[in-house]
């Protein structure tokens, strides 16, 4: 199946509990939740808060929080990732699969510059590998192409010093360095609108 009709991401059955004990019942927080993305698609989980959108969106990369138990089936390009051991699931994600965390600020390492940041993850996943500097000038092009005022300095910039918007733009710039199949974001329609699909994003080189 290739093209438009070629399924990127399916869910079957998603649930996500806090598991039970002697002195309490397990509490189930997301409940059966089936979804099915194609190529070329968008889909939005829609719901209040608390409602579960986000541990969907972290259960979706295998990143469910510690202390919670998920059950069901979850699959990217047709690889079931439910069970798959951590250091696999770490290869796919920001290569085949990326996501832009609700909260930029602690989503940083906070001691990094912020194109390092993006940078390290071409570093980590293009091959041949590019170089520090390659890597770094990819980054800037890349703040460059979500819409990033000034981006060389914002690269240049350690994550306290940004604004909360430009976090979020520089978050979503390090998602899409690698062009993943699948971008899950845990945000507001109007920061994904940042990025403009007439600009592509660059490519490092070495």
């Amino acid at each position: 199946m290739t093209g438009a009709d070629e399924v990127l991401l399916a869910a079957r059955g998603l649930r996500i509990e806090r598991p039970g004990d002697r002195r309490r019942p397990a509490l189930p927080l997301v409940r059966g939740v089936d979804l099915e993305l194609r190529r070329g698609e968008v889909l939005a989980l829609v719901g209040e808060s608390g409602a579960g959108k986000s541990l969907t969106a972290l259960a979706l990369l295998g990143l469910c929080p510690p202390g919670l138990r998920m059950s069901g089936a979850v699959r990217l390009l047709g690889q079931e990732l439910t069970g798959l051991p951590a250091r696999e699931l770490a290869g796919l994600r920001g290569r085949r699969i990326a996501m832009v965390f609700q909260d930029a600020l602690t989503a940083f390492t906070p001691v990094q510059r912020v194109g390092d940041q993006i940078g390290e993850a071409l570093r980590i996943h293009r091959r041949p590998r590019p170089g520090r500097a390659a890597a770094r000038r990819a980054a800037a092009g890349l703040l460059d192409a979500v819409g990033v005022a000034e981006p060389g300095r914002v690269a240049d910039a350690y994550p306290h010093q940004l604004s909360g918007g430009t976090r979020q733009r520089a978050m979503i710039a390090m998602a899409m360095a690698n062009r993943p199949d699948v971008i899950v974001a845990a945000v507001q329609r109007q920061v994904l609108a940042a990025r403009s699909p007439a600009r592509p994003a660059p490519a490092a080189a070495r």
